[in-house]
C-alpha cells in the first residue's frame, strides 16, 4: 500500500499533528484560509484498489477516521482559533459504523461552520466510503463572502454544481485528491 503524500501512512494522529504544523505555517505566511486536499485526513488509500486489499486494511483505516467531537477534530478547531484562520480539511468522516467522505469549514473563532459529505463517492471509492445528503449542499455566510464546497469528482455532476452555485456562492472551495 502506497503512503499518502504527507509521508504518513493512515495515521490520523499523525497526519492531524502534520496539519496542525500547516495551518500555524500558513497563518504565519499570512494566510486567511488553508484548504487541505481530499481525504487528507488519514490519506487517500492510493493502494487499496482491489478487493483484496481494501479487506486487509479497512479496519485500519476506519480506526483512523476522524471523528468529530474527537482530540483528534479538537485540535484542528484550536489550530484554527490559536492561528485566526479558516481551514477546510478534507477528510474521512467517521459516524457510527460508518465513514464518510467530508470536508468541513472552521472558522478563525474554531467553530465549525459547515461540515459536509461527498454526495457519492466516486468509483472504487464506493467499496469503503458512504453517500452523503443533498442536504449537506450548503454555502455559508462569511466576511469574505459566501462559500460552498465541493470534492473532487462532484464537480463534474450539473446537479451539484448548480445546487451550490443557485446559492450564490461569492468563493468556491474544492478539495482534490493529490
Amino acid at each position: 500500500m502506497n503512503k499518502n503524500w504527507t509521508d504518513v501512512e493512515f495515521d490520523l494522529d499523525g497526519s492531524v499533528e502534520k496539519g496542525v504544523g500547516l495551518i500555524k505555517q500558513a497563518a504565519d505566511n499570512g494566510a486567511n484560509l488553508i484548504v487541505f486536499p481530499e481525504l487528507w485526513f488519514p490519506g487517500y488509500p492510493k493502494g487499496i484498489a482491489d478487493n483484496v486489499s481494501i479487506a486487509n486494511h479497512l479496519k485500519n483505516y476506519y480506526d483512523n477516521s476522524l471523528v468529530e467531537g474527537s482530540s483528534q477534530w479538537n485540535k484542528l478547531l484550536l489550530a484554527a482559533k490559536e492561528n485566526h484562520i479558516y481551514v477546510v480539511p478534507a477528510f474521512s468522516h467517521r459516524q457510527g459504523d460508518y465513514i464518510y467522505m467530508a470536508q468541513a469549514l472552521i472558522s478563525p473563532a474554531g467553530e465549525t461552520i459547515l461540515l459536509r459529505h461527498k454526495l457519492r463517492p466516486s468509483g472504487g471509492e464506493r467499496e469503503i466510503w458512504s453517500d452523503g445528503t443533498i442536504e449537506e449542499l450548503k454555502v455559508v455566510a462569511t466576511p469574505y463572502g459566501r462559500w460552498g464546497l465541493l470534492e473532487c469528482w462532484e464537480h463534474f455532476h450539473p446537479a451539484m454544481t448548480y445546487n451550490v452555485q443557485s446559492q450564490v456562492e461569492n468563493l468556491h472551495i474544492a478539495s482534490f485528491p493529490c
